[in-house]
């Protein structure tokens, strides 16, 4: 029986169930669009980086084998809907070029985006329904984070990407798998058990893993639910006039955060009407790793004066404590994994070499003399109590982004300056051909010319193709 605060996951898994894509707005469906072949294109690339966690889950879900009916991207394999989510996660998030929604914090196309894809072409699904699914999973997962809005979960330590993700994810595979409202709300209690993800794993493979793991837990709990698998019905409800014992946390939400910071309206507050993958579209990254406004910065002060790398003297930047709280221990990276987490390197590669691009974070390049020698001219310096609030109280969806930087040159010149934003950020985003210069460098690592140009005309008239079968071959790259 559905207690009277029992209302939250029915409703919310009854809009999913009951919306199809005549009813998404238009501008969530171009955003959609733009997400999907993003993540293609990331995902390329990071099935076929020499350093990357992509290419070893790849390997794993290779050589275990299973019934070929959904692709694992830039591999040129087929295998099941479950590993080919796990892998195609997995190469998603491998560089930390993946967009991140900032509000709440979560590089949450990473996590859908794998997830969807396999399930559409188990079902052999349309691009319609892919989109739909796309959709409907971002708006299922983002409601779900914020409805912990003292995101208590990140400072304890806890990833989102391994954590609230994974309702959107299984949100996506239902839909596609066409189940009903009790069975998604099954399938989100099973999903609710697998959710995991620790920050400790930042500048390793297994931070990516966090992203492969929720599309493969959401992917597997659908595929329970359909077959009847139950969970805890109202897992993200608890009950307000319960006693002060342990009983009271046993929610998803209470779980990861505050009881007091938990507000369950967010989950069906102003469904269908208030959609934030328009509000507040996800950040789109230029740049591989963390420092992305660090790095544009450095571009800019680089260009604007005619820098002469080889005679910088000193480099100075500014940053918030939870910033370099959690950066600091990546001041001298010795992988890719760490480099990405690296303002220090960031910042170097950025003087030295005009950009930073994945190739900057590759092994052969973060050993060069140049790179560091530059490194060892770049000192941190704390911005005291900056973000210092919203940080204590959860809120850490701007503590990466003002930069602040100033150059010492060897003729005792000065140049610095302030950054705000980075390329891509949801308040300055990517222009059409600069997504799609993004999508050529990455998808190029796959594919040949020819089926870059062929995968990007289909993507971009994704709501029109009935059978994705071509574009599947198209991208699946080779073996």
């Amino acid at each position: 029986m559905e207690l009277e605060h029992e209302h939250y996951t029915r409703e919310l898994a009854e809009w999913v169930v009951d919306t199809d894509f005549d009813q998404l707005p238009a501008e969530a469906i171009k955003i959609g669009k733009e997400r999907l072949l993003d993540m293609i294109g990331v995902s390329l690339v990071g099935a076929r980086d020499p350093d990357s966690a992509g290419i070893r889950a790849i390997k794993v879900v290779r050589d275990m084998g299973g019934r070929p009916v959904a692709t694992v991207l830039g591999a040129g394999f087929q295998t099941n809907a479950v590993d080919a989510a796990f892998a195609n996660g997995a190469s998603a998030a491998a560089l930390d070029v993946c967009d991140t929604t900032t509000v709440p914090l979560c590089h949450l196309s990473s996590c859908l985006v794998p997830a969807v894809l396999s399930v559409t072409e188990q079902e052999n699904a349309s691009g319609r329904d892919l989109i739909e699914a796309f959709v409907l999973a971002y708006e299922s997962a983002v409601r779900v984070g914020s409805s912990m809005s003292g995101a208590q979960y990140f400072v304890r330590g806890f990833h989102s990407c391994g954590t609230w993700a994974c309702f959107g994810t299984t949100a996506g595979a239902a839909k596609l798998l066409d189940l009903n409202a009790d069975q998604l709300r099954n399938a989100w209690g099973i999903v609710a058990s697998a959710a995991s993800g620790l920050r400790t794993a930042y500048g390793t493979m297994t931070k990516p893993l966090h992203s492969a793991y929720s599309a493969r837990n959401g992917v597997m709990a659908a595929l329970l639910a359909r077959e009847g698998f139950t969970g805890p019905m109202s897992v993200l409800e608890r009950d307000p006039k319960a006693r002060q014992t342990a009983h009271r946390y046993f929610s998803f939400p209470t779980i990861f955060d505050s009881v007091e910071s938990v507000d369950l309206s967010v989950l069906t507050d102003q469904l269908g009407k208030l959609w934030h993958l328009v509000s507040h579209p996800p950040t789109e990254k230029f740049h591989p790793g963390v420092a992305g406004t660090y790095i544009d910065l450095a571009i800019d002060l680089r260009q604007a004066h005619n820098i002469d790398p080889s005679r910088i003297k000193r480099i100075d930047y500014w940053s918030s404590p939870a910033n370099l709280d959690c950066h600091a221990q990546f001041d001298d990276p010795k992988e890719s994994d760490a480099a990405r987490y690296s303002i220090r390197y960031a910042i170097a590669a950025a003087f030295l070499d005009g950009e930073v691009d994945i190739k900057q974070h590759r092994v052969e390049r973060i050993f060069k003399d140049d790179i560091q020698a530059m490194i060892r001219r770049v000192q941190a310096h704390e911005i005291p109590n900056a973000h210092l609030e919203i940080y204590s109280r959860g809120d850490i969806s701007n503590i990466y982004a003002d930069a602040r930087i100033e150059v010492l040159m060897e003729d005792g010149s000065v140049h610095s300056g302030t950054r705000d934003k980075a390329r891509g950020d949801w308040r300055l985003p990517l222009i059409r051909e600069e997504l799609l210069t993004k999508y050529r460098t990455c998808a190029r690592e796959a594919l040949s010319g020819e089926d870059v140009e062929r995968s990007i005309r289909m993507l971009e008239d994704l709501e029109n193709q009935s059978d994705l079968r071509s574009l599947m071959r198209t991208i699946a790259g080779r073996a």
